[in-house]
């Protein structure tokens, strides 16, 4: 590749690691082993796809704009994320017991009561819905923006005082890495238990995020750099690791070394960055990637809903007994064709979302034209 990107680049490299890591969940849910190829692809995946988004996260925080306000950064974010949370989980919540009576999960029904206590939940970030499973990642993403902010705030009054951007730099990675060390700490001991709401893990997502911010402030030639070599090697690399190491970062696995974490988070994060940069250097591939990484938010919270959708209508065709439905995350072994009918079922979704959406909003320029006339 050597050559540089268009300008408005950057933010497209940043929506299609975005693209590679929803997608990453999503094979990592459909199926333990890729088809043909022996990759145990769950594995593979677990070794960057959470800590892809948050390295996202850190590259476009504005730290100007909210290392002296903290509450407009909580209260930007707390208003999309819980309000996006509250409704997807509501909608979760209303369709339980269909889902239940079409043996599509296995959880009991839910009273009149229930049901208004579990969407109340949601504003707590408390979903018990099973298929909404993959939103334990929200409230961690929450807290570690804070964090994040915080340490800005510090490093902003450390600069005030010293004057010295170096020390700032030193000030900022000494903080960071003490926040990698408190949640890596958190995870060991905590073993299978966990802090309420994740928050051990959002301790251990602030220097990948710090290292994001890093990078866009200081590494502003790295594009011209990327070669498809880079994935490639990167892809091998974490591929021979999956023999090793497991990481699963819902149940705080960091695999056998907590040591050997950040290093192979690097690795995974050099191969989303530089298979991104390739993604995009090509149209095609670039609008189809930017378009699933800006809604990756959604392609989160229905690809499991998607998976039960397409178990139902293979148990049909396949006239299978509706109890083998059940199973979790999908019920049949369908490999690759779930990946591709869950990412297109979703997508289906999107934009039809986005095309009512439109429609709303021109209705009233039509209104008011008629008026005018």
């Amino acid at each position: 590749m050597g050559t540089e990107l268009k300008k408005n680049s950057r933010n497209d490299v940043m929506d299609a690691i975005k693209a590679i890591a929803i997608i990453s969940v999503i094979c990592g849910h459909s199926c333990a082993v890729l088809p043909y190829t022996h990759l145990r692809i769950g594995r593979f995946v677990q070794l960057y796809h959470i800590m892809a988004f948050f390295f996202v996260s850190g590259y476009c925080f504005n730290e100007k704009k909210y290392e002296n306000n903290l509450s407009l950064l909580m209260g930007s974010r707390l208003t999309k994320i819980v309000g996006l949370y509250f409704c997807y989980n509501a909608f979760f919540v209303c369709i339980h017991n269909l889902l239940s009576r079409l043996y599509l999960i296995s959880d009991p029904l839910y009273s009149r009561n229930e049901i208004l206590y579990h969407i109340l939940s949601g504003l707590l970030f408390n979903s018990d819905e099973l298929l909404l499973y993959p939103f334990w990642f929200l409230p961690v993403l929450v807290f570690s923006l804070l964090y994040l902010g915080l340490l800005f705030k510090l490093s902003s009054a450390f600069k005030r005082r010293f004057r010295s951007n170096i020390l700032c730099r030193v000030m900022e990675i000494l903080c960071a890495a003490g926040c990698g060390f408190l949640g890596e700490y958190l995870c060991l001991s905590l073993k299978s238990e966990s802090l309420p709401l994740h928050l051990q893990i959002s301790f251990l997502a602030v220097p990948t995020m710090y290292i994001g911010w890093l990078i866009k402030n200081y590494g502003r030639s790295i594009n011209v750099h990327i070669h498809r070599v880079v994935y490639i090697l990167s892809a091998l690399l974490l591929y021979y690791l999956t023999k090793t190491t497991l990481f699963d970062l819902s149940v705080n696995v960091l695999g056998n070394h907590a040591v050997r974490f950040y290093p192979i988070t690097l690795l995974g994060i050099c191969f989303c960055y530089s298979l991104a940069t390739c993604i995009c250097s090509h149209k095609i591939t670039r609008k189809a990637f930017c378009y699933i990484g800006k809604n990756s938010f959604h392609y989160m919270a229905l690809h499991l809903l998607s998976f039960k959708i397409i178990d139902y209508v293979y148990s049909l065709i396949m006239n299978k007994p509706a109890e083998t439905r059940v199973g979790f995350t999908n019920a049949y072994n369908l490999g690759e064709i779930l990946i591709v009918l869950s990412i297109l079922l979703v997508t289906l979704y999107v934009l039809g979302k986005d095309s009512v959406l439109r429609l709303i909003k021109k209705q009233p320029h039509r209104s008011s034209g008629k008026a005018d006339e």
